[in-house]
């Protein structure tokens, strides 16, 4: 597959993400536990699906780069941070009262992966 394909795909994999992580977090804020569990297993399953084509469009995108022997260090922060908004579900429902900061904080790490891969950060 091409280059621009996986790219792409990353992207559609970030949008599913940050779709179901407001969608999670608003769910909590507003409706707390009287949320329909059909809502939260749908934004839930959104969830596990955008991250794993983030992963695997991710993995693609660097094969296509030829970095698969000795990762860069902005590959690192994106894992990183990949890992962080993948376990952030459970902090979510855990700490409902940071989900407020969430809605500020959680944007700033999809920066901060965007920055990291753009301007190839540590290298």
């Amino acid at each position: 597959m091409p280059f621009a394909a996986y790219k792409s795909l990353h992207i559609f994999g970030a949008f599913l993400l940050f779709t179901s992580l407001g969608g999670l977090v608003a769910l909590q804020l507003v409706a707390r536990e009287s949320a329909p569990a059909a809502l939260r297993r749908l934004l839930g399953a959104l969830h596990g699906t955008s991250l794993l084509i983030l992963l695997v469009a991710g993995f693609g995108m660097m094969a296509r780069l030829g970095i698969m022997v000795q990762w860069p260090p902005w590959i690192f922060i994106k894992i990183v941070i990949w890992l962080a908004l993948g376990g952030v579900v459970v902090l979510q429902r855990r700490l409902g009262a940071w989900n407020r900061a969430m809605f500020v904080a959680l944007p700033l790490l999809g920066l901060l992966a965007a920055l990291a891969a753009v301007y190839h950060l540590g290298s």
